[in-house]
């Protein structure tokens, strides 16, 4: 089932923490996101008409929402707020302070 930003049972379809809550809670216009087994993500802007699907060979959560920043930031600049992805992408040491981040490279 997918989730539509704004929409009053959104949080219902979801649960907390997870990566197509983020996105819906982060956009800033309607969006559709929905996450699957084995890394997939699937993110619809229906007002711009414009949907992407991609798939994590290896099925790791923090390589899709790299991947999804990555291409959301190319082909729907302004769609989504940089918040969504910090859960997933930034990466901490067991004290739990801030030693990277993990971003897509598609050359």
């Amino acid at each position: 089932m997918a989730l539509a930003v704004r929409g009053s049972c959104a949080g219902d379809l979801s649960a907390e923490g997870r990566s197509d809550l983020a996105l819906v809670r982060h956009a800033h216009k309607p969006l559709v996101s929905k996450v699957g087994a084995e890394g997939l993500l699937c993110v619809a802007a229906p007002a711009r008409g414009v949907a992407l699907a991609l798939k994590i060979a290896s099925g790791h959560e923090e390589a899709r929402m790299a991947a999804a920043r990555a291409l959301l930031t190319a082909w729907m600049p302004g769609a989504v707020d940089d918040a969504a992805f910090v859960p997933f992408v930034v990466m901490r040491n067991a004290a739990g302070d801030v030693v990277g981040e993990r971003r897509a490279d598609f050359d």
